[in-house]
């Protein structure tokens, strides 16, 4: 899958290279370096009160439906979007598209 020059992915990229000390890193360094993709499911109707009555087995309603896609982000980029799986017992981002 070819990523357009302008993409979701060069802006990460570009993102980590300004926040990596006074920028000396070569483009070769700056691939190696680990980052972490994050999924968001939003969670409805939640107040910060909520947050000290959380009890363990408590099931969260999330906004969105089950096939609903969510959002994957490094950083504060949009990467783009995924559905959930169920790969083998483990859960499981599918790609759907890219910002």
């Amino acid at each position: 899958m070819s990523v357009p020059e302008n993409s979701a992915l060069q802006m990460a990229e570009q993102s980590v290279v300004s926040t990596v000390s006074n920028g000396s890193l070569i483009r070769g360094q700056v691939r190696n370096i680990p980052f972490r993709l994050s999924v968001t499911i939003p969670l409805i109707g939640w107040k910060l009160r909520g947050l000290r009555e959380l009890r363990q087995g408590q099931l969260l309603l999330t906004g969105i439906s089950a096939t609903e896609d969510v959002p994957i982000t490094v950083g504060d980029a949009l990467l783009g979007h995924a559905e959930l799986d169920n790969v083998d017992g483990q859960m499981a981002v599918r790609l759907t598209s890219l910002a």
